[in-house]
């Protein structure tokens, strides 16, 4: 987020002719959080030897913070208002026995390039990793006093299994209760019949979206 944030106001300085500005930093092309700008003589800036920096915070992200400066041989102090390091990440036990916990915060993590940074910590700490199953033969799901099981043999589950729409005696919109698949094919609908129209009015629809990314689109059709 520190690096998204650096690479947004250097992009907008850039856009307003003030990179110039930035003392240490020079003139320099439009930037992505991957990529900042060096110093202009590629060196860094040197931190003076009594230098000890406050970090607010014992979540993953103080801690990971910590774990770097550690690295640096910089000094810091961690401050945290619960009695408890770790932040949103807290499995709570219900009893000793053996998978009776339930993960309060950060469960799942994907093997994915924006997660590299999460896997390089739990290599570095050695943290144990077990598969996320999300859904299997036996694991029934319940809500609303109501029990369901995954179906088999070819049977699908009801489009509201736990009664929770207004038709079905619950308190949500009908309208709301759409699957994820309806609700994306309303959404690019337009985007679609655009496409086959190939004419002025499509082209002009496509340029009006161009910066859009998808969840940028999504929100606003919704």
């Amino acid at each position: 987020m520190t690096r998204d944030s650096i690479s947004k106001l250097l992009n907008r300085l850039s856009n307003e002719g003030k990179d110039g500005q930035l003392p240490g930093v020079g003139g320099f092309s439009p930037t992505d959080p991957d990529n900042l700008p060096p110093r202009p003589d590629g060196s860094s800036l040197p931190l003076p030897s009594d230098t000890k920096i406050c970090i607010v915070g014992a979540g993953i992200s103080g801690l990971y913070a910590g774990l770097i400066l550690d690295h640096l041989g910089v000094a810091y102090d961690i401050l945290e208002a619960s009695p408890r390091p770790g932040g949103r990440i807290l499995t709570h036990y219900f009893s000793t026995r053996k998978h009776d916990y339930y993960d309060i915060g950060a469960m799942r993590f994907p093997n994915v390039p924006p997660m590299e940074r999460t896997f390089d910590l739990f290599k570095r700490t050695g943290v144990p990793l077990i598969d996320y199953l999300l859904n299997g033969e036996n694991t029934p799901k319940r809500y609303n006093g109501i029990t369901v099981f995954p179906p088999k043999d070819g049977t699908t589950v009801e489009e509201d299994p736990f009664h929770v729409s207004e038709s079905n005696g619950g308190v949500v919109p009908d309208e709301s209760m759409k699957t994820i698949s309806t609700v994306l094919e309303e959404a690019f609908a337009p985007l679609k019949d655009a496409l086959k129209r190939g004419d002025a009015e499509s082209f002009k629809l496509f340029e009006e979206l161009d910066n859009y990314t998808v969840r940028d689109y999504l929100s606003k059709k919704m």
